[in-house]
């Protein structure tokens, strides 16, 4: 919770701060470069990927990721491997990819929490 102090103003019978609550900021995906967003839909679509989700610290715009966590849908498990090897050399960070095409729970949490990059 902020407080807001507001000086001198008289027109309030109230004594103390005014208690107000920031809305949160729209997600996004400044932690990682233009030149890498670029090139992972570039990828996504020559791999046809249906769905590409950032997440984890690289989806957090007030940490600075060491790495670029990436959740795929849709990329043919036949291709999924040369995918990866794709964006790791292709990338200025280091990748982490997640099939959103295995259930797990902690793909369901990815699929809600997830910064969507393409879908």
């Amino acid at each position: 919770m902020n407080r807001l102090f507001l000086p001198n103003d008289r027109s309030r019978n109230e004594a103390g701060p005014i208690e107000y609550e920031e809305p949160l900021p729209p997600k996004s995906t400044t932690m990682i470069s233009s030149q890498d967003k670029f090139r992972i839909l570039e990828l996504a679509r020559q791999f046809r990927a249906t769905r590409v989700l950032l997440f984890g610290s690289s989806a957090d715009p007030a940490k600075e990721g060491r790495d670029i966590d990436l959740a795929v849908e849709g990329v043919a498990p036949s291709r999924f491997f040369e995918f990866c090897g794709r964006l790791i050399v292709s990338l200025s960070k280091p990748v982490d990819v997640l099939d959103l095409g295995v259930k797990t729970r902690f793909a369901d949490i990815v699929r809600r929490e997830g910064v969507p990059l393409h879908e």
